[in-house]
């Protein structure tokens, strides 16, 4: 049985950056970070969806070389947030809240979740070459596809939500 470990960042509603790191296996350093998701200023009377994006990263190092090739696989996951749903999450100001999602698609059909009620992961994997790999840095980054739905009439103010990041590897 292969240990999993997990790494945590956050990706925040509307922007920001947070990293940590870990050592997984002995064998390999690994680090997730997150660019927020910026919406930027919503108008109701527009009728129209507001789109944006951020991003994920998660990057391994190998540290410890050996006389085989190294494969990390790992899972990268998105909680729902402060309102406890995936469909749809909610940025909040005070008691207000404007609903939104986080898609794993720029056509924004499949929601980026921890792959329970119909939500989807992103997963990869990073193969290290042997004793003349240590040192070698893989990263994969995930573009992470943000709406706010259209024609929510709700007072003028900042809203946020904060997202946990979870990578198990």
């Amino acid at each position: 049985m292969m240990k999993r470990t997990v790494l945590t960042a956050l990706l925040l509603g509307s922007a920001g950056l947070w990293s940590t790191s870990a050592q997984a296996l002995g064998f390999v350093s690994c680090s997730v970070s997150a660019n927020g998701v910026a919406f930027g200023v919503y108008d109701p009377h527009s009728g129209n969806d507001l789109d944006s994006s951020g991003s994920v990263t998660f990057e391994c190092t190998l540290i410890i070389g050996l006389l085989d090739l190294r494969t990390v696989s790992f899972e990268v996951q998105l909680d729902a947030g402060s309102s406890g749903s995936f469909t749809p999450r909610t940025l909040a100001s005070g008691n207000d809240t404007l609903a939104y999602s986080l898609y794993a698609d720029a056509a924004r059909t499949t929601i980026w979740g921890d792959g329970t009620g119909g939500t989807v992961t992103n997963s990869g994997s990073f193969r290290f070459p042997a004793l003349i790999g240590i040192g070698t840095t893989r990263e994969e980054t995930f573009t992470t596809y943000g709406r706010i739905f259209g024609s929510q009439f709700v007072p003028a103010g900042s809203y946020n939500d904060t997202i946990t990041v979870t990578v198990l590897y």
